[in-house]
């Protein structure tokens, strides 16, 4: 059940790529749930450029509602690293491997939950001289060769989905 508040702002952050394109009907979804309780942002995350400045916007009783999967997830944790997040920050999983929705044992059927005490105070890693945080690992290993080799079939076919398991 969603809790009202007078003149609250969401804004909804979406991965189009994420869950074979899933994530844009997802966010549609969710900005007609939360419509009723204020103004809604809905914004395509591989389009924003300079993600701290509009973060910044929102505070209080706003949210903040991340769309896609691990990678919108981890997106959202390296753009706002130097960020102050002033209101709470939601998760929507609709990614294809969802292995930070496993390891906090929540599934794709949950409605969307808070991830801000996942998020903030992340472990650092530095690899080459650049330092970034991390939320569930880090590499390049089969599931980023995978991840690559599946984005390049979208490119490629975008109607038909893509099998990482027979790209393992």
């Amino acid at each position: 059940m969603i809790m009202k508040f007078q003149f609250m702002k969401t804004l909804i952050l979406f991965n189009p790529l994420s869950g074979n394109g899933g994530a844009v009907s997802k966010a549609d979804q969710l900005k007609a749930e939360y419509e009723q309780l204020g103004e809604v942002s809905v914004l395509d995350v591989t389009k924003v450029d300079d993600l701290p400045p509009l973060i910044d916007e929102y505070s209080g009783d706003d949210l903040i509602i991340i769309c896609g999967g691990d990678g919108t997830l981890n997106r959202f944790v390296y753009d706002t690293e130097s960020t102050v997040l002033k209101c709470d920050v939601l998760y929507c999983a609709v990614g294809t491997g969802n292995d930070f929705l496993r390891d906090i044992g929540k599934t794709v059927d949950d409605k969307p939950f808070s991830v801000k005490q996942y998020i903030c105070n992340l472990p650092i890693v530095e690899i080459n001289g650049v330092k970034c945080r991390f939320l569930n690992g880090i590499g390049f290993g089969i599931d980023g060769y995978c991840c690559e080799m599946g984005d390049k079939c979208k490119a490629e076919a975008p109607e038909k989905p893509v099998n990482y398991a027979g790209i393992a």
